[in-house]
């Protein structure tokens, strides 16, 4: 519900020009070797796990050494942020070395030109197998402040030996990695999947939201614990009654969850949380109307849409002591005497009397006739949600 800044998706890999070799800027599909060449070409078998002991910051390439491009930007990927699985880093492991390079936007002729380098002078890292293993090894290293120090003896070096274009590309990269490692208000965009239970019902087997970058302004781009709760809820009961409208619906995980179900939904939020909600509908292969709706004025909306929604939905709603007043005037302009009213609220210590001021107000008017208390996580912790239905009196 708060506006945010515009950012550009960006590959540091796409300036990048090598002199001598032709190094691919992108990582479509033909630039990777089959699985069945990496097999017979490349993949080692180990009569130990030697490679599988976590990494220690020693195993990475010294500076000192002068290590070429190639070797800095395939570890700098290798440790990026792995995939994001609800709110929960995938720490799963990937057998497939080809999968990995992959996900990490690798191209395996940058990998070749960087093992000739590692087999010389950091063995720990010499093989295709022990480079798709850093993903995984390193994820007891990043908590560690010998990472950070790794990271930024990068950033305060000259990078001398390289060429500006490439030194360029490497502090951009590594300070990505810091950004990533300094908790999500650091971190920069990235692509949160969502899977919960009975997703059969969906016909997906994930749900992919893009989250832009989080800052204290636009918190609507952010997937907040109270929707996921809520969604797993909607699919384990959904009956609903259509249209179904939502206020303030972020990054569309309800919305998409309703979609998904065949409701006739309307999702809403402020100017600068809808092109990216639009997106993300978009990347589900999702329908539904998508539009702006402020709550200090719903006119332009409803005479827009004058439609009589027999759902409203809200998750998370309230960040400031105005909100309660504002959901119960929207509210009241949007409700009919048929309409249910559905909120999904966390249990947040500091917001104790907004809470109950929005009880308060709503009590005027309506009736709550189902509640109930749950337990979920979000990227900041375990947290008790609360769900409350109301009618209208």
């Amino acid at each position: 519900m708060i506006s945010h800044s515009h950012r550009m998706d960006f590959d540091p890999l796409s300036l990048f020009t090598p002199i001598v070799r032709e190094i691919p800027t992108e990582s479509p599909s033909n630039t990777f070797i089959s699985k069945d060449s990496v097999e017979e070409q490349v993949v080692e078998v180990f009569e130990d796990e030697d490679h599988l002991t976590p990494l220690h910051i020693l195993d990475f390439p010294l500076l000192q050494l002068k290590p070429p491009f190639e070797v800095l930007l395939v570890l700098l990927r290798l440790i990026s942020l792995n995939e994001v699985w609800n709110f929960q880093q995938d720490e799963e492991d990937r057998e497939d070395p080809l999968v990995v390079f992959q996900d990490k936007k690798i191209p395996l002729e940058i990998v070749y030109i960087s093992i000739e380098w590692f087999k010389v002078y950091c063995t720990r890292l010499d093989s295709v197998i022990k480079l798709s293993c850093v993903p995984k090894l390193a994820f007891a290293l990043k908590k560690t402040n010998d990472y950070n120090d790794y990271l930024t003896r990068i950033i305060s070096s000259d990078l001398g030996w390289l060429n500006d274009e490439q030194i360029a590309i490497i502090h951009k990269e590594t300070s990505l990695r810091i950004s990533e490692n300094c908790g999500r208000t650091a971190q920069p965009e990235l692509i949160r999947k969502i899977k919960l239970h009975n997703m059969e019902k969906l016909g997906k087997e994930y749900i992919k939201l893009k989250e832009p970058a989080l800052t204290s302004d636009n918190l609507g781009l952010k997937t907040w614990g109270s929707s996921l709760i809520l969604s797993q809820r909607l699919i384990n009961d959904h009956e609903l009654k259509e249209p179904i409208l939502e206020l303030g619906s972020g990054t569309g995980l309800i919305g998409i969850i309703l979609s998904c179900l065949k409701f006739e939904v309307y999702l809403t939020d402020l100017p600068d949380i809808v092109p990216n909600l639009k997106e993300n509908m978009i990347i589900n292969d999702c329908s539904g109307i998508i539009d702006e709706l402020d709550w200090k004025n719903c006119e332009p909306f409803l005479k827009k849409y004058p439609v009589d929604f027999n759902t409203i939905i809200l998750s998370d709603p309230i960040y400031s002591p105005d909100h309660p007043q504002l959901i119960y005037e929207v509210l009241n302009r949007l409700c009919k005497p048929t309409t249910e009213i559905l909120i999904q609220i966390p249990l947040r210590r500091n917001y104790e009397d907004i809470r109950s001021k929005l009880w308060d107000l709503l009590n005027k008017k309506y009736r709550e006739v189902y509640s109930d208390i749950e337990r979920g996580s979000d990227e900041f912790g375990d947290t008790t949600y609360c769900f409350k239905k109301f009618v209208p009196l």
